[in-house]
């Protein structure tokens, strides 16, 4: 009957230790707003950079389609 408390136990402080880094995790990512726009190509991330920054900001397209603005 011990075993089986202290497993119960156990298993629930595994779960609530489970549930608590998930949460940490959920509240510590970055806000969709600081996340780095998506681009398909070179012109299209030009595009986006001067519609976010304003005319004649510079943006590079990478291999894996993320914009990064040069401001």
């Amino acid at each position: 009957m011990n075993r089986s408390i202290l497993g119960r136990t156990a298993f629930s402080v595994a779960v609530a230790l489970a549930l608590g880094f998930g949460l940490q995790e959920a509240v510590a990512s970055p806000p969709a707003e600081a996340r780095r726009p998506y681009c398909e190509d070179q012109f299209d991330c030009e595009q986006t950079c001067e519609l976010i920054y304003g005319p004649g900001t510079p943006g590079t397209c990478s291999s894996g389609h993320t914009c990064y603005c040069i401001q």
